[in-house]
């Protein structure tokens, strides 16, 4: 069961601290969307219905009281934790009032932050009756007077973007954020607008999914990272989006084509050759025109271990040679097998033999 959040917050490095403190991955939570104000925070939270909500309580157009206030009034149970630079009692009791989760003061504190996320996790995943949360609300879109045509250019983009043709893909685009910015005449509400790019951002998914691999392969941290405000642009939103597309389309035909010429074998004997120097996945796969997510599934297929162990086991057969064989003083050794602090390299041989490479070097 997939458990989705919605950040809520006029400052961005607030919203940045959560995603960076917060065990998101671990706890099984996903942010599905965040807006810089209450106002597209409610427009949000109605279309996605989310299972948790963090707000602050102080923002622009709708503050985080009178959000939870209306969820509250309009039956929406969601779990609710304001995170505020203000210990005012007047806000607190208000909030419990409304049956907030917690109010976690700000500075947040990682541990407050994952003790109050597991608790809401917990509870969640125990509610039978609880809500079909995290998928979007298209009731009234499939209405609105120009939907037909929308429809046919939001196909057009997406029979492009199967294409492979980055060029095609472009002019489709354009024409449809053409026709939807032609849109903001007739006042396209915020509810629209929200439809407008989770749909597209649907069709994305479905393209990547249809090609064997999942989001984070494809897209490792843009996924739905547009943050909603007054102050945006329709312009802004459908680059965004267009941004994704491109990016996606160039990743899997990158690796599509990888796949044709990758020599595993190849890979193998350039780390052999170059495990003393300090390489990485990122910079192999790059070497070798491939993303760094495909080259860590076919290494370990092909291996049984992962990158970062088969490094390791070399590195320390090297360096029990360069100990034992060539009897290389102990403080040369980490620098001859690529650690660039010996501190890292005494920590990994140890676990490594259980064993010191003093102690190892004595029952020689």
């Amino acid at each position: 069961m997939s458990i989705s959040a919605i950040l809520i917050d006029d400052e961005a490095w607030t919203r940045d601290v959560l995603r960076k403190l917060g065990s998101w991955d671990k706890l099984g939570i996903e942010i599905v969307a965040e807006a810089s104000d209450g106002e597209y925070g409610m427009a949000l939270i109605n279309r996605l219905n989310p299972d948790i909500i963090i707000t602050d309580v102080k923002m622009p157009h709708m503050n985080g009281i009178e959000l939870l206030k209306a969820l509250r009034n309009n039956g929406n149970r969601a779990k609710v934790i304001f995170a505020s630079g203000f210990d005012d009692y007047k806000f607190v009791h208000e909030a419990m009032k409304l049956q907030a989760s917690d109010y976690l003061l700000k500075p947040i504190k990682p541990k407050e932050l994952n003790e109050r996320l597991a608790g809401c996790v917990e509870e969640i995943r125990g509610s039978k009756d609880g809500p079909d949360a995290g998928n979007l609300d298209l009731q009234g879109f499939m209405d609105v007077a120009w939907v037909q045509d929308y429809r046919s250019l939001q196909k057009s983009v997406y029979e492009s973007l199967r294409s492979n043709d980055a060029f095609i893909l472009h002019k489709d685009f354009d024409r449809l954020t053409g026709f939807i910015c032609e849109r903001k005449n007739e006042t396209i509400s915020k509810s629209l607008v929200i439809c407008i790019y989770f749909d597209l951002h649907h069709w994305l998914q479905k393209y990547i999914l249809e090609n064997g691999y999942s989001i984070s392969e494809i897209l490792p941290g843009k996924t739905r990272s547009f943050v909603f405000s007054n102050d945006f642009s329709l312009t802004e939103m459908m680059d965004h989006i267009r941004t994704l597309y491109c990016d996606a389309q160039k990743m899997i035909l990158r690796i599509t084509k990888s796949k044709k010429r990758i020599d595993i074998k190849k890979i193998i004997q350039y780390i052999q050759e170059n495990y003393c120097d300090d390489i990485s996945l990122e910079e192999i796969a790059a070497r070798f025109y491939v993303s760094k997510e495909y080259l860590s599934k076919i290494f370990k297929q092909e291996n049984g271990i992962n990158f970062s162990e088969y490094v390791t086991a070399l590195r320390m057969k090297k360096a029990k040679e360069l100990l034992l064989v060539n009897k290389i003083p102990i403080k040369e050794i980490p620098c001859l097998t690529g650690y660039a602090y010996p501190a890292h390299f005494y920590k990994v041989f140890k676990k490594f033999y259980r064993k010191t490479p003093g102690s190892l070097q004595k029952e020689d």
